[in-house]
């Protein structure tokens, strides 16, 4: 079987160390590995950051965005991490592919109609969305199109967007692959990379770290991002031993200890803003609202209720604004502050500048110490956009209406509008006191969609230990055992985890 490891972007340590460590068991286990990796190829790329060229000044608008390579960050950082890599791999190095003249008319002659929105085809996928999901992620700003050098850095992940998508043509044409396996399956170059074997009727295994140490998840056909909401729940009956397990798990997802990925962790303390409502309007209602990381993964699902979230921000705001004794908390999500790149313009932003906060319209930001899901308790009911928070705080007891694209969207335990009036309509309903606190038997149905989340479509494996593990970072650094000297002897074939997913590979399992 030939496999293709889309790595592509080496500077990233996690998802590099992963790739090196499926491509060498599934060498043994007699897959034919091609690994992908780039020496600079690529006008723009995950390893592009605003940070990198731009620093906030007057200047800005002076500096030169190709810059960003010459940096010990840039591309350096891809070349020297490839340069020891295991030689029984065949390393495919995107530069050793000339095919930029045979696309340079196409960028040319179809680069506006992609910056105006318009859908922009190249090899039977939509380059237009890979494009925009890029520019956004390099600036961490949602809504980028006022950013200086906008129109350049936008061309610049164009140009990567169909370079990408013609390398993974000829790559997997050339060579016969078999089954593509790529991290994230998103942004540029992954995202063309996936919807290239997709268009050629290539399996498709995307994976990323699941939020739990070390977990992973892989999912089969696309990115998890669209692939999740559509998975069906297997076993509904959860028993108690497992109740209490998922339970104890996502208790501790409050201080994160169990995570290597940490968002929550503020402590249970008085919420002021929620306790002087309380005190002042006993009779009052309080919804909890809470966002996804602003310019993450913005990418268009064909089941979304309204065009993005700001939309979904604004259009609730309105309609809290025509109920008497109604508040609305909005909870900026942390990750804009914590995460890994952190937001240049947060929803917080948003809401400031255009004056829609007010006396029942209460912003929590992402800096803010408090817990959110002490607020979702404290609160009457919840409102989320795509959050994991859909499933975390239904499997509490709280009643979600979901308006984006939530993994946990219509498995049974959350309210799912089908249209922009139905969704106000669930507002009105739960306003109204018809929805209480979420019934036990559909808590139930929550927890045990939690137990399948967190146990079952995310994968132990015991092969990687954490750099970060006795640091308050908030995200781990990866590497394998059999490279530390603590682990040198252990043997990788006795994990048991890593052992499935690289059959799964193998012998053309799905992973769910």
């Amino acid at each position: 079987m030939n496999i293709l490891i889309a790595n592509n972007v080496a500077a990233f340590n996690n998802t590099f160390v992963i790739d090196d460590l499926l491509a060498e068991n599934l060498s043994k286990l007699g897959g034919k590995i091609f690994f992908t990796k780039c020496s600079g190829i690529l006008p723009a790329c995950l390893n592009t950051k605003y940070s990198y060229i731009y620093k906030n000044n007057i200047f800005d608008h002076l500096r030169n965005f190709h810059h960003w390579k010459k940096i010990k960050l840039g591309c350096d950082r891809c070349i020297s991490r490839t340069s020891n890599i295991n030689d029984t791999y065949n390393l495919i190095d995107l530069n050793s592919y000339n095919v930029q003249d045979s696309i340079s008319t196409f960028i040319e002659e179809n680069y506006i109609d992609c910056l105006n929105g318009k859908d922009v085809m190249f090899r039977d996928i939509n380059i237009t969305e890979h494009t925009f999901s890029g520019t956004v992620r390099f600036f961490a700003n949602g809504s980028p199109a006022n950013e200086i050098q906008y129109k350049k850095v936008f061309k610049s992940y164009f140009k990567s967007a169909v370079l990408s998508a013609e390398l993974a043509y000829n790559i997997i044409k050339e060579n016969n692959i078999d089954v593509v396996c790529a991290h994230h399956g998103i942004y540029v170059p992954q995202g063309p990379f996936v919807d290239i074997a997709k268009s050629l009727n290539i399996r498709v295994i995307t994976w990323n770290i699941g939020g739990q140490k070390n977990r992973l998840f892989f999912c089969d056909n696309d990115t998890y991002h669209k692939e999740f909401p559509k998975r069906k729940v297997k076993n509904y009956k959860i028993s108690e031993e497992k109740k209490i397990k998922v339970i104890d798990y996502l208790e501790s997802r409050e201080t994160g200890k169990n995570d290597w990925v940490k968002f929550h962790a503020a402590k249970r303390l008085p919420i002021k803003v929620i306790d002087k409502i309380r005190k002042s309007n006993d009779s009052a209602k309080i919804v909890s609202m809470f966002t996804n990381v602003f310019w993450d993964a913005q990418l268009h699902f064909k089941d979304n209720l309204f065009k993005d979230m700001l939309t979904w921000i604004d259009e609730t705001i309105k309609y809290i604004n025509t109920k008497e004794n109604v508040y609305l908390v909005i909870r900026e999500h942390p990750g804009e502050f914590k995460g890994q790149q952190p937001s240049r313009y947060m929803i917080s932003d948003y809401l400031l500048s255009n004056k829609l906060l007010s006396e029942n319209i209460i912003l929590i930001k992402s800096t803010d110490m408090v817990n959110s899901y002490q607020l979702a308790e404290e609160t009457d009911f919840s409102l989320v956009y795509g959050s994991k928070m859909t499933h975390e705080l239904s499997a509490r007891g709280v009643k979600v209406i979901v308006s984006g694209d939530a993994w946990a969207k219509n498995k049974g335990f959350t309210i799912d509008p089908i249209s922009i009036d139905d969704y106000f309509k669930s507002i009105n309903e739960c306003l109204s006191g018809k929805f209480s606190r979420l019934p036990d038997d559909f808590k139930d149905l929550a927890l045990a969609f939690c137990y399948e989340f967190y146990y079952e479509w995310q994968i132990r494996i015991n092969s990687l230990v954490d750099y970060n593990e006795n640091e308050s970072s908030n995200s781990a650094k990866l590497i394998r055992k059999i490279n530390t000297i603590e682990y040198e002897d252990y043997n990788e074939k006795d994990d048991e985890g890593l052992m499935k997913i690289c059959s799964n590979i193998i012998n053309n399992k799905p992973f769910w």
